[in-house]
């Protein structure tokens, strides 16, 4: 009975700490988004921006002002899509164009006129991001005149700022289109980890 009562104490315990863990966690995650939700909101209510954006004829500008706009606000990458949710342009695929993007949910949210955010996988450098997509309009009452999405990397520089935070280890892991695991921010080696996710997934 005392070993027992030992047991589910500990099992408490370890429940209670990894609860603790997660909530951190995810206010660490939910900080970052914030701020690159607050960052987006203020440059798309600004005219000049969005006009460079969405009217200029030349494609090479829209995709510098992208860049531009990516390293300001400290994004992983940036993508401009217009009124119709048609890729305008990309900066971590910058030959990507002209691709519809309006049933993506973050895409479609903005072009709905409502900022949004969530995980955005990255199927072909197997990556995950974490995106807010805003919508560019003139007013909040105003028709959106195109989206634009801004992402940050969840990676080891990422997991290791959390275990920072937190005193905890943490992994991020994605899974294929196979349903595999694949391990894309971690604070334990990757070849110890990889294997311990697939027999548990």
């Amino acid at each position: 009975v005392t070993s027992l009562q030992a047991n589910r104490t500990a099992d408490a315990s370890i429940g209670q700490a990894l609860a603790s863990t997660r909530r951190a966690v995810d206010n660490f995650l939910a900080g970052r988004t914030r701020t690159i939700a607050g960052l987006s909101r203020a440059s798309a209510a600004v005219p000049q921006f969005r006009e460079r954006l969405l009217t200029s004829r030349e494609r090479a500008n829209v995709l510098d002002q992208a860049e531009e706009y990516r390293d300001l606000i400290g994004a992983a990458w940036v993508l401009v899509a217009n009124d119709e949710g048609i890729l305008i342009a990309r900066t971590n695929y910058p030959d990507q164009f002209d691709i519809d993007l309006s049933n993506a949910p973050l895409v479609a949210n903005a072009l709905s006129g409502e900022q949004s955010s969530g995980a955005w996988l990255d199927d072909v450098q197997q990556k995950l991001f974490i995106a807010v997509g805003t919508p560019l309009q003139a007013a909040p009452t105003a028709a959106p005149q195109g989206a634009l999405v801004a992402a940050y990397d969840v990676n080891d520089s990422l997991a290791a700022a959390i275990r920072e935070a937190t005193n905890s280890d943490v992994v991020f892991f994605m899974l294929d289109t196979l349903d595999r695991p694949v391990v894309v921010g971690s604070t334990l080696p990757r070849a110890e980890i990889g294997p311990v996710l697939a027999e548990i997934l």
